[in-house]
């Protein structure tokens, strides 16, 4: 409603709360392959060195075989 008083803008149609379908990827392919390689080495030297991790042995298979951009 403030966009409409704001700027005086007439929608066309009203969207609040309807589905929106976009295609976007999860987050795993969001990810670039910089913070991929990043990310999958601390986990392997925490997980080596302190023997703990921060994420899934699934999340961890997505950081070291997603592609990378």
């Amino acid at each position: 409603m403030c966009a409409k008083r704001c700027c005086d803008v007439e929608w066309e149609q009203d969207v609040l709360g309807e589905d929106v379908e976009e295609k976007i990827g999860n987050y795993w392919e969001s990810m670039t392959g910089d913070d991929q390689k990043i990310w999958y080495a601390s986990e392997i030297y925490y997980n080596f060195r302190f023997g703990i991790t921060s994420v899934s042995d699934e999340a961890q298979h997505f950081l070291r075989t997603k592609n990378r951009r």
